[in-house]
């Protein structure tokens, strides 16, 4: 390979990382508010004990594959926030796509709505298999991992959030694992950002008010 040949590949591999890393804040995607109110330790990382703020969300029911899921998804609610709702009314994008399983083997796949709307300000979905919701303030700890999407991933920092919370003194399971997408498909897998969300409760803050 001639040197200029080479000299172009380093310069395209150095634009396409750059793009990588700093799209992000570039692209100023809203997130849920959170704060941290707790850690736990574990040998595979640290557990972050969150307190989620109220949100609305728009949600639809798939079946299928578990990594298809998004996939299945993405053109009921894609399409609801490109337009496809009563006022034709585009909404901006959020992040993270979340989904979670069900008690009869499918998947609930839900995109957060922007803070700026209420649930009645919300314009209704065209579809009816999007249903759009109101979420209370809850408490959820989370795995946080980045790597490409795949089922083993998954499963192994689900067992550690698992692990992490079942061996905690404070903190109980009090629901369903959500698994959540932080960034497109096209995104380079080893800047993928995602977490797994586990409801809990807090023992020692239940034990005091009995």
């Amino acid at each position: 390979m001639s040197t200029l040949r080479k000299r172009t590949l380093l310069i395209a591999m150095i634009a396409g990382l750059t793009t990588a890393t700093f799209a992000p804040s570039l692209l100023a995607i809203e997130e849920p508010e959170y704060r941290v109110i707790d850690t736990i330790a574990h040998a595979e990382g640290v557990i972050e004990v969150r307190e989620y703020t109220p949100m609305n969300i728009a949600r639809t029911r798939v079946t299928g594959e578990f990594l298809r899921a998004g996939h299945n998804a993405f053109p009921r609610l894609g399409g609801y926030i490109f337009g496809d709702n009563i006022r034709n009314e585009k909404i901006d994008m959020t992040a993270p796509v979340a989904q979670h399983a069900d008690e009869s083997g499918g998947y609930w796949v839900s995109f957060v709505m922007p803070s700026a709307y209420s649930l009645d300000t919300l314009p209704l979905p065209d579809n009816a298999s999007v249903e759009l919701i109101s979420v209370p303030a809850r408490t959820m700890a989370v795995a946080k991992y980045r790597g490409g999407w795949s089922t083993g991933r998954y499963e192994r920092h689900a067992a550690r959030l698992t692990s992490a919370v079942s061996d905690s003194a404070r903190w109980r399971k009090w629901g369903t694992p959500e698994w959540a997408r932080y960034n497109p498909p096209m995104w380079p897998s080893f800047l993928k950002r995602n977490e797994i969300m586990l409801p809990v409760r807090d023992m020692e803050s239940l034990t005091a008010h009995q």
